[in-house]
């Protein structure tokens, strides 16, 4: 790994464990074991870390879900079933595992979550960018949508794109209520949410 990607793991690490703001150049010197001067070198400040964070470990990952999306095979809900237990870091593809591992750490979601909305709330200027990752979400349900219609799988009575307004909102609805519950009761409440909908787009 280069020295440039180094820092932004440590720093990525280290916010979900303290929260950005509270994390120093100190402290990612220290963790990553990379003087200050070479920090400074690869970015401005701490701040230009945090943009290229955002970037790597927010960004990015829309991309590789649209792409997850494109590539499975299965039905409307079976593709639901992935999308919610891949939203929390699990891959159902692959015994249940955790999707994103850093240097053998398995990435609490939690904390990760968390991270994010404090990042939303104290960073302002990057408040359109996760917008357009909202966007660039309900685009992807959009797209599966009209996939499932296309092939005639699907037979809804509302316009895709408010289905897909619905299906994001019913998944991040499902994500704060998960923040708040003990792991346990993750299959539990995903298959109600996925026996709702079956009863809905039928």
């Amino acid at each position: 790994m280069n020295t440039k990607n180094k820092i932004v793991e440590v720093t990525f690490l280290l916010s979900m464990e303290y929260g950005y703001d509270n994390v120093s150049i100190k402290q990612i010197k220290e963790k990553s074991e990379i003087a200050a001067s070479s920090i400074y070198h690869h970015y401005k400040n701490k701040d230009a870390i945090l943009s290229y964070m955002i970037q790597k470990y927010f960004v990015e990952k829309v991309t590789e879900l649209k792409k997850s999306c494109y590539e499975f095979e299965g039905s409307f809900i079976e593709k639901l079933r992935f999308i919610y237990y891949r939203s929390i870091g699990i891959d159902i593809q692959n015994n249940k595992k955790s999707i994103q591992i850093i240097n053998g750490e398995t990435i609490d979601y939690k904390k990760y979550y968390l991270m994010l909305n404090s990042i939303y709330h104290q960073h302002p200027e990057y408040r359109d960018l996760f917008d357009n990752v909202t966007h660039n979400v309900i685009r992807i349900f959009k797209e599966s949508v009209d996939e499932f219609i296309y092939k005639k799988e699907l037979d809804i009575n509302i316009s895709p794109n408010k289905m897909a307004l619905f299906l994001f909102t019913n998944i991040k609805g499902f994500i704060n209520l998960w923040m708040t519950l003990s792991d346990s009761d993750v299959d539990e409440i995903i298959d109600a949410n996925l026996e709702a909908i079956k009863q809905i787009i039928n």
